[in-house]
């Protein structure tokens, strides 16, 4: 002690993670009007080369002095490319139909990813019965490597076409279709590879008893067919582990192919006020788990999510300052995706309990109701503001969900706890209302022309803070804001800029979520209670300032 805060932004981890990262983006943009038809073609290629990174697995510093890292890496190149091809014709031959016709495909694959996460078993920083902190450089023999080859690919394919009709000069109707087809494969595959464990010594009660009186002094193979006497540690029993005790392997090649629509009607009763309502479908494959070392093969991979939508809304001007846009809107879910990070399950390679990581998704039914309102003011030329508001709120419609429940520990026969989550429990992991109030002032200054700008960012009372901590238990945190302010100068025809900014203008800290961190990194410690959680706060602070100027043309 004291505990840390979350104004020191500190941690006890012994280093930190390294994740280096490197994309490159290539786009194609083509068009060709032929026959009073529009033909469009898109083009996009995304190209990960990404280097190994390196994530601590020690965070609560059990191990003081060492460093323990998962590494997964890239092997080869792994790449991601959209294609899409559309036909549209606006109002065709003078009729009041307009129209879009195409194909929307998006594939990624590559080689996969190799995950390496070593397992300390006792033995690895001293004997079974040694002290913790006394050797910071772990034995090699009883480290137990593994080898996670996780190949994650996506073949989806959209074929749509939509129709818009003018009913007169303030009614539009449209509708669409579009039939999708997606393949998701996926194929795990674990190595490990020899070690061995320690066991207690064999020899504490023999020792005791003097030399001249002892019976006999048996060895470990004595003991049992399944120890050896360990050449590291003077009468100690180790256990050996065969090379690929732990080997797995899962292939998945999920394919799922639906239709979706999409419907809208809107009115114009003056040039200023519009009325509409829409209503559609959605659907979404589920990502299977990623870092979630050990997890049970009926776990990977979710299923995939559907949703049905409805909104209605009206877009309002007044004048040439006012603008007001306001919908209501509910989403229908099966299968909503939700991420359940921090939940205890069984490791099937270390044979002891991790938690998950964030990419680990399940799902359960749910509704979400809510409204949005934007509206922006130009009281004057050289004065704008603007407000966002939005309010949403998911409950669910009845389940199950992964949950840490104590009175159930994590075995191989249990290997995730499930809880129920009861019709009208509210789901959100994020306030339900967020609201953003925005201004901009501007002023002539000789030649110059000054600005001054401020965002104050809302968030309202979120009901559910962090996941799922202990048997669906959620804690409740309060409300918040965040404040940014610009200021700065524009040259003449805004060729170059000088701005000063502070963000977090009133330092607020903020904590985002909190995960319970096991203590198991090194079993023999693992009765050590942690005493810690990893939390995530907001940015601190930040003050600055930035200069741009433009070359050629603007």
């Amino acid at each position: 002690g004291p505990a840390l805060t979350l104004a020191q932004r500190a941690s006890v981890q012994d280093a930190p993670s390294i994740d280096p990262q490197h994309t490159d983006l290539l786009t194609v943009n083509a068009s060709w009007e032929v026959f009073g038809q529009k033909l469009s073609y898109n083009f996009g290629k995304q190209f990960n080369r990404q280097f190994a990174s390196f994530t601590t697995s020690d965070p609560l510093n059990m191990l003081p002095g060492f460093e323990s890292y998962t590494s997964p890496e890239n092997v080869g190149l792994p790449k991601f490319r959209v294609h899409e091809l559309r036909l549209s014709g606006d109002r065709v031959g003078g009729s009041p139909i307009s129209y879009d016709i195409g194909w929307y495909s998006k594939h990624s694959g590559g080689e996969g990813i190799n995950f390496r996460a070593p397992t300390y078993l006792a033995g690895a920083f001293g004997a079974p019965n040694a002290l913790p902190g006394a050797v910071t450089t772990p034995n090699s023999a009883y480290v137990l490597n593994s080898l996670t080859n996780i190949r994650i690919g996506q073949s989806f394919d959209s074929f749509y076409g939509n129709l818009k009709a003018n009913l007169g000069e303030k009614t539009e109707l449209s509708g669409g279709l579009a039939f999708v087809k997606d393949r998701v494969p996926v194929a795990l595959n674990i190595q490990t590879f020899a070690a061995r464990t320690s066991v207690a010594p064999y020899n504490v009660v023999i020792l005791s008893v003097p030399a001249a009186f002892r019976p006999f002094f048996p060895t470990c193979e004595s003991i049992s067919a399944a120890l050896i006497t360990s050449p590291t540690y003077a009468g100690v029993c180790d256990s050996p582990i065969p090379n690929g005790v732990g080997n797995s392997t899962q292939n998945n090649d999920d394919k799922y192919s639906t239709t979706l629509y999409n419907f809208s009607l809107s009115h114009k009763f003056t040039d200023d006020l519009m009325v509409y309502a829409t209503t559609g479908s959605s659907f979404r494959t589920g990502l299977p788990a990623i870092n979630n070392n050990g997890l049970p093969a009926n776990l990977v991979t979710p299923l995939p999510e559907k949703a049905k939508s409805y909104e209605i809304g009206v877009k309002a001007s007044f004048g040439q300052g006012l603008r007001i846009n306001a919908a209501v809107f509910q989403i229908d879910y099966g299968n909503q995706l939700t991420t359940f990070e921090g939940v205890q399950y069984f490791n099937t390679i270390s044979s002891r309990t991790a938690l998950t990581s964030l990419a680990f998704y399940r799902n359960v039914d749910s509704r979400v109701r809510g409204f949005e309102l934007e509206v922006a003011a130009k009281p004057t030329d050289r004065l704008s503001l603007g407000a966002n508001l939005s309010y949403s709120q998911i409950k669910s419609r009845g389940g199950n969900v992964p949950c840490n429940d104590p009175a159930r520990p994590i075995t191989a026969a249990n290997p995730i706890n499930f809880c129920p989550s009861p019709e009208g429990q509210v789901l959100n992991q994020d306030a339900p209302f967020n609201a953003t109030l925005n201004g901009s002032y501007t002023m002539p200054l000789g030649s110059l022309e000054g600005y001054f700008r401020f965002n104050l960012n809302i968030k309202g009372n979120n009901p559910n803070f962090g996941n799922f901590p202990t048997a669906g238990v959620f804690r409740p945190t309060p409300s918040y804001a965040i404040l940014d302010l610009y200021a700065g100068i524009t040259g003449q025809e805004n060729v170059w800029e000088l701005g000063f900014f502070a963000k977090n203008v009133t330092n607020k800290q903020v904590e985002l979520s909190r995960t319970a961190t096991l203590n198991n990194i090194y079993s023999p410690y693992a009765v050590a209670p942690s005493g810690y959680n990893t939390v995530r706060t907001s940015l601190p602070r930040e003050l600055g300032v930035s200069l741009r100027y433009s070359f050629g043309s603007r």
